[in-house]
């Protein structure tokens, strides 16, 4: 897929208007193509949540669709359970990543669930080009009983027929690299327990904001397809200069929603999530300038761009 396809012309607009339209330069033509901020109020044309609606049994997500950018549709009940977050006003915050509004919380006092939000543009087997997408995650304490995630589904929520990615805490049994403790941070592909190369351990979790970064590769042949994760990268930094801590490729992946999920003991342990963000560069997740690390008067990101070597090619 044509990642700049005619259905994403009203989103980019949008996003033109918005608070995180600055970063790219006209030479790496850059776009960011979602921002979801949480913003709370009672609007839901101006991409507001209002904090005290509730629909059915569900605490106020699912059944709201604020209009903004890379999604569409209103927020969906989801495979696994009937109890969906709640929007809240207080954002999360990460060294330089501005959280413009409010943030969506699951404390599980009333019990767990996923709900999630599909793609204005999904992705599948003609989708070409690279693909960003980066949030941010709070967990209110550690318990290695509690399952917290961001996933990523194709055609539904089905755990084994449709989910695609997870970044999640709580998800024991992962082979990974060295066997990945359900206490740690981890990534996991195709919803696979068996593979080092589908999980990896990101590290032992802990109640800190985490900035956590996608980066997806798409291509048109068979098994064209690659993923990067980075977590809690420096925002500031150009993205060539800080390794991911896992990649992997050879597969061919389709995604059409957001999701988000907890399960666990019910009681006062919680997740919270903020700063849903798509972009085609690095430098559109966070509004930062396209860096010139060598100080030749080119972006870094249209050297690399353009076949040049950052710091060589002067």
């Amino acid at each position: 897929m044509n990642i700049m396809s005619p259905r994403l012309q009203g989103a980019l607009t949008a996003v033109a208007a918005g608070a995180l339209s600055a970063g790219a330069i006209v030479t790496s033509q850059a776009v960011q193509l979602g921002l979801d901020s949480f913003l709370t109020g009672t609007n839901p044309a101006a991409a507001e949540y209002d904090p005290a609606t509730e629909v059915g049994n569900f605490n106020n997500l699912v059944g709201q669709g604020p209009n903004l950018s890379g999604w569409t549709g209103n927020w969906l009940e989801a495979f696994g359970g009937s109890i969906s977050a709640e929007a809240v006003t207080t954002g999360l915050s990460f060294p330089d990543v501005f959280s413009a509004g409010g943030s969506i919380n699951h404390n599980m006092l009333d019990g767990g669930g996923r709900s999630g939000r599909l793609l204005t543009a999904p992705f599948n087997d003609a989708t070409t080009g690279t693909f960003y997408l980066s949030f941010l995650m709070q967990l209110e304490s550690v318990d290695a009983n509690f399952y917290a995630a961001f996933e990523l589904h194709n055609g539904g929520f089905d755990d084994g027929a449709n989910r695609k990615l997870q970044i999640a805490v709580g998800e024991g049994g992962l082979t990974g690299s060295q066997g990945i403790p359900a206490d740690h941070f981890s990534v996991r592909l195709f919803n696979n327990n068996d593979s080092a190369n589908l999980s990896e351990d990101l590290g032992l979790s802990d109640t800190n904001v985490h900035l956590f970064v996608v980066r997806f590769d798409f291509g048109t042949d068979n098994d064209a397809d690659a993923i990067s994760v980075w977590i809690d990268p420096d925002p500031t930094m150009a993205e060539n200069l800080q390794t991911p801590d896992y990649t992997h490729s050879g597969f061919n992946l389709q995604v059409d929603r957001t999701s988000i999920a907890s399960f666990g003991p019910a009681g006062t342990i919680g997740v919270s999530w903020d700063e849903f963000r798509q972009a085609t560069a690095w430098e559109d997740l966070f509004n930062t300038p396209d860096p010139d690390s060598d100080n030749d008067d080119m972006d870094d990101t249209w050297e690399i761009a353009n076949g040049l070597i950052v710091g060589i090619d002067d």
